[in-house]
């Protein structure tokens, strides 16, 4: 249900977020639920890394099932750890004092932004 919220939600709030600047809200008042929901989300995300560390599995080939925590930490480390350590770290916790102190600064305009509209960076070269 996590994961299902977040892959709709992400996408979601960077399409259709017109306040943000630079990728932070231009105001931030802390009622929106999106960033508790996010945090909550990630909360998760960190508790099911630590109960896949702790949960058995049958061994591929000998169909045993293998409680022995160094094997299941091993296997865990080797297969699907750092995929879950990158959707859990708090992307939102960890940009609030940047995302505050541009606020705080008049936030600067978009680096992808010019006067006459988005940078052609992907346009190849002309002529």
């Amino acid at each position: 249900m996590m994961l299902f919220y977040a892959a709709l939600a992400t996408p979601v709030k960077l399409t259709f977020d017109f306040e943000a600047v630079n990728g932070c809200r231009t105001t931030f008042t802390g009622q929106e639920w999106h960033f508790y929901a996010n945090v909550l989300v990630d909360f998760i995300f960190m508790l099911d890394i630590l109960v896949v560390f702790r949960t058995a599995f049958f061994h591929p080939e000998t169909r045993i099932l293998v409680s022995d925590t160094k094997q299941i930490a091993a296997r865990y480390l080797r297969s699907f750890f750092l995929l879950d350590l990158m959707s859990a770290i708090p992307l939102d916790l960890i940009l609030l004092p940047y995302c505050e102190s541009q606020v705080s600064a008049d936030a600067l305009p978009s680096p992808w932004m010019n006067s006459e509209g988005p940078d052609r960076a992907f346009v190849g070269p002309t002529g």
